[in-house]
C-alpha cells in the first residue's frame, strides 16, 4: 500500500520542527555563548567538538536500542515522542543560561550541549530509520525522502530567515533575552511538530528483526561501501555549509556593519533559505525527469564548488560588500545544496537494500545513525574552526559591557572576510574636499573631522581613527573606533596609514589632506614616504592634484590638462622622466634644489622612474 498524502505531509511537518531545533543549536549556539555572553569562542568551539567525538559512542547505542524497542507503538514513534520531549527542554535550557561567572557557565554549557547532542540523537534516529519501515517500494522511499528533506530544508530556512529579526523584536536591546524567548518558540513548535508526525506515521514492514553489537554494526557499515561513499559526501557538503553559516552572521554584523545589519543578514539568508527549498521541490524533480540521480548529484556537486569559488574572488577583489552580488553565488551555493542533501539521502536509504543483499541484514538503524553523526560531526568541526578563527582575529564578543555592537579593530574587521582587498582609503582631517574613486577602497578609516567630510559626503567609514579634538558632533557607536591620546607621536592619519599597513593594503589613498595646515601637508607627504619605505603605493588625491610618492620604482601618468613635478624626498635620488617636455636619464635631483618642477607631457602617457632613492611625483590639474 502506498503512503498516503496524509502521512507524507505529517511526516514533512516532523522535519520541519526538528530541523528548526537543528538549525537553531548548529548556526547560532557559537554566537550566543561567544558574542552574547563572552566565552571563549575556541572553549565553545572545543566542547562542540567533545559532543561530538561523545555522540561516536552515543548514536550506535541509540541504533541498537531502537532496533531491540517492542511496542504496541511500534520501534520509531515512542523515541521520537520521548526525545521530542526532552530535547525541547534543553533546547530552551541551552539558549537560557542562568547569569553566572566564566568558569560556572563553561561547566553549564559544556553539560546542557552534550544533552541536548544525546536528547536530539533520541529523536533523530529514529525518525529517518522510519523511512524504509513505513515504505515498501524504492519510489515511495524515494519520494518520502525527498518529503523529509525538503520539508528539513524548509525549517532550516525559517530559522535562518526569521531568528536574529525575532532576537531584535522580542528581546529588544539583550540579545540573551531575545534568544531566550526564540528558543521557548521554536521548542513549542518542535512537540508540536513531532505529535503530529507521531500520530499519522504506521510500520508496515515486519516486527521481527535481527539485532547486533556496536561492533558488529560498525562492522556491517564499513562491508558496506555505498554507504560509506555516501556517508564522506554528506561530511564534506555539511562541513562547507556550517562553515559558511556560523561566520557570516559575524560578517554581516562586524563588517557589513550598520544599524540595519539584522535585517541585511536576514535579506540574504531568505533568499539562500529559499534558494535551498527550490533546489528541493523544483529543480531537483525537474532534473530528475531527464537526468539519473548519480548525473543530478555530480552536477549540482560541481555548481556548489563554482559558487564558493565565485565568493572567494568577489572577497579577493572587494566586491563583497555588495548584497546583490553576494546573493548571486549564495543562490546558487545554497540551491546546490538543497539538492544534494535530498540526493544523499536517498542514496542513504537505498544503500540499507544494498547492505541486505550483501551482507544478509537489514541494518537502517545503525546506518541512518551514522547520518545522524555525521552532519552533526561536521557542524562540530565547522563550529570549532570558527571559534578558533574568531579567537585567531581578536574578535571582541557583544557582551552587555560592550555595548550595542562591540568595537573591532581593522584587523578582525578584514579577518572577517576571506581576504582583504587591496585598496585603503584614508579621509584626513584637512581642507574638506571631494571623495572621487573612494568607492573602490576595501576599507575607508575616517580621521577627527575626517569622519564629518565623510558623513556629508554619504560614505561610511570601516573605522574611526583619531583624538576627536576637531570633530565635536557625536560618534556613531555601530562603527569601529580607535580612540588617541590628544598627546602622541604619530598624527592621526599617520596612525590611519600604519593600520592600514599593518593589515596588509597594498596601496593607499589620503584624501581630504590638502589646502590645510602646512605642517600637516608636510607630515602627510613624509607618511607618503614611510609608505614607500616599506613598499606601499600610497598617494594623497583632491583639489585638482595628485601626489605620489615612489622609492626605486617606476610610476605611469596618465596624459592630462596640467603639469607634474618630481622631487627628491632622499638626500639624492636617480630619476628618469620619458615622454615629457622635459626629459631625464638617469639625472640626480637632491632635496636642495627644485629642478624638476613644472613638467608638461608631451604625446600620451608619461613615465617616471626613481632608483636609488625617494621622490614625489606631483599631478597638479589645469
Amino acid at each position: 500500500m502506498e503512503l498516503t498524502l496524509k502521512q507524507k505531509t505529517a511526516f514533512g511537518i516532523g522535519a520541519v520542527g526538528k530541523d528548526m531545533v537543528y538549525a537553531l543549536s548548529a548556526s547560532y549556539v557559537m554566537y550566543y555563548y561567544q558574542d552574547v555572553l563572552g566565552l571563549s569562542a575556541s572553549f565553545v568551539g572545543l566542547v562542540l567538538m567533545a559532543a561530538r567525538f561523545f555522540d561516536a559512542f552515543n548514536d550506535p547505542f541509540m541504533g541498537v536500542l531502537v532496533a531491540k524497542t517492542r511496542t504496541r507503538w511500534g520501534r520509531f514513534r515512542p523515541w521520537i515522542f520521548s526525545g521530542t520531549l526532552l530535547n525541547a527542554l534543553v533546547l530552551y535550557a541551552l539558549f537560557a543560561a542562568p547569569v553566572l561567572d566564566e568558569a560556572a557557565l563553561m561547566v553549564y554549557f559544556s553539560v546542557v550541549y552534550i544533552l541536548w547532542g544525546v536528547t536530539y540523537t533520541m529523536m533523530d534516529i529514529p525518525y529517518w530509520s522510519m523511512i524504509p519501515a513505513v515504505t515498501r517500494t524504492p519510489k515511495d522511499r524515494e519520494n518520502l525522502s525527498m518529503v523529509g528533506r525538503t520539508c528539513a530544508g524548509v525549517g532550516s530556512a525559517l530559522i535562518a530567515m526569521f531568528t536574529m529579526l525575532l532576537v531584535g523584536a522580542l528581546g529588544g536591546d539583550s540579545e540573551r533575552a531575545g534568544f531566550r524567548w526564540v528558543a521557548l518558540i521554536v521548542s513549542v513548535l518542535f512537540v508540536v511538530t513531532e505529535l503530529v508526525c507521531c500520530a499519522a506515521m504506521r510500520e508496515t514492514t515486519p516486527s521481527e528483526m535481527k539485532t547486533a553489537t556496536v561492533k558488529e554494526m560498525f562492522s556491517a557499515l564499513f562491508r558496506n561501501d555505498q554507504a560509506m561513499v555516501v556517508v564522506g559526501s554528506i561530511v564534506l557538503i555539511n562541513s562547507a555549509l556550517y562553515l559558511t553559516s556560523n561566520f557570516i552572521i559575524y560578517f554581516f554584523k562586524y563588517d557589513l556593519g550598520g544599524a540595519g545589519w539584522k535585517a541585511t543578514y536576514t535579506l540574504f539568508s531568505t533568499v539562500g533559505g529559499a534558494a535551498q527549498i527550490l533546489g528541493m521541490m523544483v529543480l531537483y524533480p525537474l532534473l530528475r525527469k531527464k537526468f539519473s540521480s548519480t548525473q543530478v548529484f555530480h552536477l549540482s556537486l560541481v555548481l556548489a564548488l563554482c559558487g564558493y569559488g565565485t565568493l572567494l574572488v568577489f572577497c579577493l577583489t572587494g566586491l563583497s560588500h555588495s548584497l546583490a552580488l553576494l546573493c548571486i553565488p549564495g543562490v546558487v551555493v545554497f540551491a546546490c545544496n538543497g539538492m544534494l542533501t535530498v540526493l544523499t539521502t536517498l542514496f542513504l536509504s537505498n544503500s540499507v537494500d544494498y547492505g541486505q543483499l550483501k551482507t544478509g541484514r537489514r541494518e537502517e538503524s545503525v546506518i541512518f545513525s551514522m547520518q545522524t553523526f555525521v552532519v552533526k560531526a561536521a557542524s562540530g568541526v565547522a563550529v570549532f574552526l570558527t571559534g578558533i578563527g574568531l579567537d585567531l582575529i581578536g574578535l571582541v564578543g557583544n557582551t552587555e559591557e560592550t555595548g550595542p555592537v562591540a568595537v573591532q579593530s581593522a584587523g578582525t574587521l578584514l579577518g572577517l572576510r576571506l581576504m582583504m582587498t587591496g585598496k585603503c582609503g584614508i579621509i584626513s582631517g584637512g581642507e574638506r574636499d571631494t571623495l572621487s574613486g573612494i568607492e573602490d577602497c576595501g576599507l575607508i578609516i575616517a580621521c577627527d573631522k575626517g569622519y564629518e567630510y565623510a558623513r556629508a559626503a554619504g560614505v561610511r567609514p570601516g573605522l574611526l581613527v583619531g583624538d576627536f579634538d576637531s570633530y565635536t558632533g557625536p560618534l556613531p557607536e555601530d562603527i569601529p573606533r580607535l580612540d588617541l591620546p590628544a598627546e602622541k607621536d604619530d598624527t592621526d592619519t599617520m596612525a590611519a596609514v600604519r593600520y592600514a599597513i599593518a593589515q596588509g593594503y597594498g596601496e593607499i589613498r589620503i584624501y581630504c589632506a590638502l589646502g590645510g595646515r602646512a605642517d600637516h601637508l608636510l607630515g602627510n607627504i613624509q607618511a607618503l614616504s614611510f609608505c614607500a619605505e616599506r613598499g606601499v603605493m600610497a598617494s594623497i588625491v583632491g583639489g585638482g592634484c595628485r601626489i605620489d610618492v615612489i622609492k626605486n620604482s617606476v610610476i605611469s601618468l596618465e596624459e592630462q590638462n596640467g603639469y607634474f613635478s618630481v622631487i627628491s624626498l632622499s638626500d639624492v635620488s636617480t630619476v628618469t622622466i620619458e615622454n615629457a617636455k622635459y626629459e631625464l636619464s638617469d639625472a640626480r635631483l637632491t632635496n636642495s634644489f627644485p629642478i624638476g618642477v613644472s613638467n608638461r607631457w608631451k604625446n600620451g602617457e608619461a613615465r617616471v622612474k626613481v632608483k636609488d632613492g625617494t621622490a614625489a611625483v606631483i599631478r597638479v590639474k589645469e
